[in-house]
């Protein structure tokens, strides 16, 4: 380094050290708000006050004695499930897939009260009531290898509502049904809303890749199978004016699905990405509008699906419901559907490591195209001969 340059590069240090030291942003102290320490422990011991009778019986009416309650939490491991019922509401209110762990070894749940939440929004003799809001009577019994467990509010002239869970000993499948007497002909809007709002949590290690593998999917009775933007950084949002079958809220190796024995009249579906919360992945919320007439003709009958994304396990699940599994656009999508799966398929009932299955479809699609890699191989052969010929020529 010649004199010149040694110079130019201190001079070039010194400016940098001058600027860092005088125009360098100060650090803000942290600010704290002093909280007296009387004030702290009435917000630590005062319990939230109780709402009055008058107010509780104007807002729920005739269901204001089950407006308050205790809630009591119903548990049913099966093989692959550890479901939790919760009195408050009738609802679902923990689901753990007993096979499966998040990436960090901890237990891997589809459902958990810290972010998920269910509500039934009905207008009820003019009012707006969430009917998981209420608190239920429970009840369990078995029928077969099936647990049934039964939420009932009734009223003294003999209306009830309620909510029937069946559990069966193996699967992802969670059967719901709606069941009701005298309540439906006190619905004044033309349907129920069910609304489902989901955080979705990173089960992945790759937050990025798991947010681009993650959206809502659903299937209509008009266009069929559809999806949200899954590699969208912002909001997603879809409204449907025909009736919807099922919707599913589709991580990248799993599913949170509702399926209609009938159908919904409608509802609306919306995703929210938030790339700089590295807390939630995405934010899925699910309207579905339940037909007052399916209310009141008990045709109100549904199945939970909360399970793995897996081909061979959703395949009967529901109408195109298979499609959640990408397996690539057409002609490539019916080669993977009718030939590569088919193999894979068999070669699973003899073989249990994937690996090697993989393996012999290699082999298998090699042996299969070998008859036009020879002829392009015999091509490359012939015109390395013709080339010294050929530049000759030139």
């Amino acid at each position: 380094m010649d004199r010149n340059s040694a110079i130019g590069l201190t001079l070039i240090a010194a400016l940098l050290l001058v600027y860092f030291y005088w125009f360098s942003p100060t650090p803000r102290p942290e600010s704290a708000q002093p909280v007296s320490d009387t004030t702290a422990a009435a917000a630590a011991v005062t319990p939230p006050a109780e709402t009055p009778d008058s107010i509780r019986a104007a807002a729920y009416g005739d269901l204001s004695a089950f407006a308050t309650g205790t809630a009591e939490t119903i548990t049913v491991e099966t093989a692959d499930l550890k479901v939790a019922f919760s009195s408050r509401g009738g609802v679902l209110s923990d689901v753990e897939l007993k096979n499966y762990k998040t990436y960090r070894g901890d237990p891997l749940k589809l459902v958990a009260p810290e972010n998920t939440a269910f509500r039934l929004l009905a207008q009820y003799d003019g009012r707006e009531i969430d009917l998981y809001e209420l608190y239920y009577t429970s009840s369990r019994s078995q029928q077969g290898d099936t647990t049934v467990v039964t939420f009932s509010a009734q009223l003294t002239d003999g209306s009830y509502l309620r909510h029937v869970y069946a559990v069966p000993a193996n699967g992802y499948q969670i059967r719901y049904h709606l069941e009701q007497r005298g309540f439906g002909e006190r619905i004044g809007s033309n349907h129920l809303t069910l609304r489902w709002d989901d955080q979705i949590m990173p089960l992945e290690k790759d937050l990025h890749d798991m947010r681009n593998n993650s959206t809502i999917t659903w299937f209509t009775t008009d266009d069929g199978y559809d999806a949200l933007t899954e590699r969208s950084s912002g909001t997603e949002l879809q409204a449907f004016a025909s009736p919807l079958k099922w919707v599913s809220i589709k991580k990248k190796f799993f599913l949170s699905a509702l399926i209609a024995d009938s159908h919904f009249s409608g509802g609306e579906v919306s995703t929210i990405t938030n790339e700089a919360q590295t807390t939630v992945a995405e934010t899925a919320k699910i309207d579905l509008f339940i037909p007052k007439t399916a209310f009141i003709g008990g045709d109100t009958r549904f199945t939970y699906y909360l399970g793995p994304n897996d081909y061979q396990t959703i395949g009967a699940v529901a109408e195109d419901f298979e499609r959640n599994v990408y397996l690539g656009w057409p002609p490539i999508y019916w080669i993977n559907k009718f030939i590569i799966y088919p193999v894979f398929k068999f070669l699973t009932t003899f073989i249990g490591n994937y690996g090697l299955i993989i393996t012999i479809l290699v082999i298998l699609l090699k042996l299969v195209l070998f008859p036009l890699s020879y002829r392009s191989y015999l091509s490359m052969a012939k015109m390395r001969v013709l080339k010294p010929e050929l530049d000759e020529i030139k």
